[in-house]
């Protein structure tokens, strides 16, 4: 009778690796009280082909085998991204300290000798199974809660959104209509030198606008956008972006220089809409003389890079570094400095969507930092 703990392991996989059938048929018989699916191998290279096609809860696995022996087919195992913790428990037939480390030294968890001692077989199975149906339960909250927050962060968008189009959006439009008006009145009255100062105020209005409509366009673009993940070279994403704004950049006679920028698994799409929207920040609010903007590797190691965008502009208070990452949110008016307030949240989008998070130092007057880090290894979201 199957009991309430292995009623609902059917899709709980275990390899059992063994060149010898009777081996393989009394493994099978032990663990046939679980209730598991049994995957059978009968060399090393069956054993990793078989545990490439499925997710594996335990490995049993033979040392003395023809071809690539118990040891090597572990290696082999650790190498891949879906065995790399996956369990594995030795058996052997010799009681051999020298032999034991070195399985340890491969990856094992533990070691069974022959002849097996089915109850302790059975005993540790059930362990490890149960650990890997709680581990996989832990998985699927994490991605519950993930898409909980999604969720809210999206309805608080959307919030944030209904806001705007109710506020910010409207203003500009009533700024048009009301300068129409006083453009048609300065024209009827033949006062062409009002006209012209009220054409202008209706070009400002209709810009901004503009600027409003594309920021909400990229942060909708960003936010739905399935990755597509490729080799990307940050530093080759940086040289285009540059040539993109060297009109911009020449015209505030800005010098940028940077360090030798690494190489990651990501979205080449959404990696240069991140760094042209940092590179056009740093633009907007520079100082007047001797403006310059670095793009520093802050740091690198095996599963992370970190960069700065730093200047030396008009800087801000640094206890507002975390509200500059809202949407909508400006420090300054925008009279003085226009744009839709929208450009570092599509930032935050896109360094999220690469694993990694951003933030930002500053001083009045003495510039800022950007800094960014991103996973060098991302996948494509299902």
């Amino acid at each position: 009778m199957i009991d309430v703990a292995t009623k609902n392991n059917e899709d709980v996989c275990v390899l059992v690796v063994d060149d010898d059938p009777a081996i393989k048929i009394a493994l099978k018989r032990t663990l046939a009280p679980l209730n598991v699916k049994i995957l059978e191998a009968s060399s090393g290279k069956c054993a990793v082909k078989q545990a490439a096609s499925q997710q594996v809860a335990l490995v049993l696995l033979d040392i003395n085998m023809p071809g690539i022996d118990g040891f090597e087919t572990a290696d082999l195992l650790r190498k891949k991204s879906n065995t790399i913790d996956t369990p594995i428990i030795f058996i052997t037939a010799n009681n051999n300290m020298k032999e034991t480390l070195k399985g340890y030294e491969y990856g094992a968890v533990d070691y069974l000798l022959k002849p097996l001692s089915h109850k302790i077989l059975f005993s540790k199975a059930k362990i490890f199974i149960e650990l890997f149906k709680k581990n996989r339960q832990l998985e699927l909250q994490r991605a519950q809660l993930k898409i909980l927050k999604d969720l809210k962060r999206s309805n608080r968008l959307l919030e944030q959104f209904a806001y705007v189009v109710s506020h910010d959006l409207k203003a500009p439009l009533r700024h048009i209509g009301s300068f129409s008006v006083l453009l048609e009145e300065a024209i009827a009255s033949g006062n062409l030198e009002d006209a012209s100062k009220e054409l202008e105020m209706l070009k400002k209005s209709a810009a901004r606008l503009g600027d409003f409509v594309d920021g909400l366009i990229d942060l909708s673009r960003v936010s739905s956008r399935r990755k597509k993940i490729a080799s990307v070279s940050l530093s080759e994403v940086l040289k285009e972006v540059l040539i993109e704004m060297k009109p911009e950049l020449d015209n505030k006679n800005i010098k940028v220089t940077s360090d030798p920028l690494p190489t990651i698994q990501g979205d080449e799409v959404l990696l240069t809409q991140l760094f042209l929207n940092l590179i056009e920040n740093a633009c907007k609010y520079s100082q007047s003389q001797n403006a310059k903007i670095q793009v520093l590797s802050s740091s690198c190691d095996e599963d992370k890079v970190v960069v700065t965008v730093k200047d030396n502009g008009i800087g801000f208070d640094s206890t507002h570094a975390e509200v500059i990452f809202e949407p909508f949110k400006r420090l300054v008016s925008k009279s003085a400095y226009p744009g839709s307030g929208i450009g570092l949240v599509v930032c935050k989008t896109i360094v999220e969507h690469h694993g990694g998070s951003i933030w930002a130092t500053s001083k009045q007057g003495l510039g800022s930092e950007f800094t960014f880090s991103l996973l060098k290894k991302n996948r494509v979201e299902g």
